[in-house]
């Protein structure tokens, strides 16, 4: 417990923390310089936020491959996950300031704190991501949802926005609370252990000084707490209006960095969940049924919706559905299938983050002098108004469809393939039933661009907006090439992914 309350600091730490520091410091330079040098656009701090985000990818790569696997006596790890997380994390962080050049101007909400809060958001997340400790996965989280807080409330003359942070707020606040909870008994259970690999070695050996009932119980908790961040059935109802109502750049992040992260820390901490053969089977039925229905639920639901982004929202519950998938694969099996569930739920994200911050991007260019651009009808006529933009779109919907050739497509196929193999043949028929129904759905964006007239007046875009576009070709972009060239990135995330295993 010494060792974990003053751990001896050596350089090897200073290099496996400098990413999240650098970036931290970044954010914090981010707020001062608008302090000292105030402007009345903020689109300089926008270049300035992707430049640190690019610095502190290269700086993380460049670190790979000489850093430990461990640091801080434990408390961070710099395995191959850990560092697919963060450069999956900077390039969600880095599309979503794309996507705010104009779109903040245009929805009057242009303020220099958002660049620095997403900065300081990312270095939250990229924390989680590398926890190797329950207690820095706590400190992570919540350095994480904060500067998520006050994003979502950006726009403090809107209702919504106002709205949706108090409920984020509110739910967040209880989400910890239990996830704080299940970390003590988790602690007491396992005989003083917060360490994520002296928890496991624990219930390995069943060494004496361990409670079975208190750490399952622990488990629970913590596992509902990141259930309620991956927005699955029944823990989704936040995210809906939480979606609606932030700004549109900040819903991009939550539903693609945020989710990422969380589902990252959930395959940690369900592998520690697999050592507990007891508690093994009945979390596997319950996972099973949680995919079920978020499945099922999020996609009959997104059926009867008008906004877009409460579509995708809905949408973003029914993928989170499909990766449980690879995560029960992960759970029940061992070795090379084990491997290949939870690569795939790695191929799926990234696929997962491509297609979702290019939606909301088109959603973020199409709004107007205070508007979301969500609504369906505004997307009538697009092709013939801005026909590039029309095109990604349609490339994007096609995708989280899961039509080929598309990242979408591959990423189902790897993800139902692995519970074939494990033996989920029902949940992966339920699947790829659920996957035909939302084809409507997607397919409904890209019949009112090609099929119907526009409404209203079309208006040149801004150099600002030209930028966001170029985001957007780049979305579009790695979704097709994802699709037809997934070898190469599967097998990094396959790679990644046997750091898990033991």
């Amino acid at each position: 417990m010494h060792a974990v309350l003053a751990p001896s600091f050596t350089s090897a730490d200073f290099w496996a923390i400098a990413p999240v520091t650098f970036l931290v410091f970044c954010g914090l330079a981010v707020l001062l310089l608008d302090a000292f040098f105030p402007r009345r656009e903020h689109e300089w701090l926008a270049y300035l936020s992707i430049a640190s985000l690019l610095l502190t990818g290269a700086l993380a790569s460049w670190l790979q491959g000489c850093a430990s696997r461990e640091a801080l006596s434990g408390m961070l790890l710099t395995d191959p996950l850990s560092h697919f997380a963060v450069l999956t994390l900077l390039v969600a962080a880095a599309l979503s300031c794309i996507s705010s050049l104009g779109y903040l101007r245009e929805m009057r909400a242009d303020r220099a704190e958002y660049y620095g809060l997403l900065l300081l958001c990312t270095a939250g997340a990229m924390l989680m991501v590398q926890a190797g400790d329950l207690v820095m996965i706590f400190l992570g989280l919540e350095t994480m949802s904060i500067a998520l807080y006050v994003l979502v409330a950006m726009r403090p003359d809107n209702r919504l926005s106002t709205e949706a942070s108090l409920k984020y707020f509110l739910l967040g606040a209880f989400t910890s609370a239990l996830l704080l909870f299940g970390m003590a008994l988790v602690y007491g259970g396992s005989g003083g252990q917060t360490n994520l690999g002296e928890i496991l070695a624990t219930l390995q050996s069943s060494s004496a000084g361990t409670s079975p009932v208190v750490l399952i119980a622990g488990a629970i908790l913590v596992l509902l707490g990141f259930l309620f961040k991956v927005a699955v059935v029944p823990f989704h109802m936040w995210a809906p209006d939480v979606y609606l109502g932030a700004p549109t750049n900040v819903t991009a992040f939550m539903a693609t960095g945020v989710k990422a992260a969380a589902f990252v820390v959930l395959l940690r901490l369900v592998g520690l969940s697999s050592a507990m053969t007891v508690f093994r089977g009945h979390l596997a039925d319950v996972l099973w049924v949680l995919a079920a229905l978020s499945m099922t639920v999020g996609n009959l639901v997104a059926l009867q919706q008008t906004s877009v982004k409460r579509m995708l929202a809905y949408s973003s519950i029914t993928h989170a559905g499909y990766m449980l998938v690879g995560v029960l694969t992960f759970l029940t099996s061992s070795g090379e299938l084990a491997t290949r569930g939870t690569g795939s739920v790695l191929f799926y994200l990234v696929a997962y983050v491509l297609m979702n911050l290019g939606a909301f991007g088109v959603v973020a260019l199409l709004g107007r002098e205070g508007e979301e651009g969500d609504n369906l009808q505004c997307f009538k006529g697009l092709s013939r108004n801005r026909p590039l933009v029309a095109l990604a779109m349609a490339v994007l919907m096609f995708s989280l469809a899961g039509i080929p050739p598309s990242a979408g497509f591959m990423g189902k196929f790897y993800l139902f393939a692995a519970g074939l193999k494990a033996g989920y043949v029902w949940l992966v028929v339920l699947a790829l039933l659920n996957s035909a129904i939302s084809v409507f759905y997607y397919l409904r964006v890209v019949m009112l661009m090609y099929m119907q007239q526009p409404e209203g007046e079309y208006r040149k875009a801004e150099t600002c907006q030209v930028c966001a576009s170029c985001g957007l070709a780049l979305t579009s972009l790695g979704v097709v090439l994802l699709g037809i060239l997934p070898g190469g990135f599967l097998h990094y995330a396959l790679e990644s992914a046997r750091s898990l295993l033991p």
